[in-house]
């Protein structure tokens, strides 16, 4: 009972190992390479004008607050 598991098992189990370290061998890339694609210069502007819109928006929605507080 403590021997563990009959030799034709373990014989088994060795052999898929040694298919498994064949494997392991060889170099797989798990994320593929990234191009470092530049932005040209309208992706550049239109990035700035919504920049822009966005805290356009934000300084509304503050004053629009500013204003609903004085008014309460």
């Amino acid at each position: 009972m403590s021997q563990g598991l009959p030799e034709a098992c373990e014989s088994k189990t060795k052999h898929d190992i040694q298919e498994d370290s064949e494997t392991d061998s060889e170099y797989r890339a798990i994320n593929s390479p990234v191009k470092n694609i530049k932005k040209t210069l309208q992706k550049r502007r239109k990035m700035k004008e919504t920049k822009m819109e966005q805290l356009q928006q934000k300084e509304s929605r503050l004053e629009k607050k500013k204003l609903s507080d004085i008014y309460r």
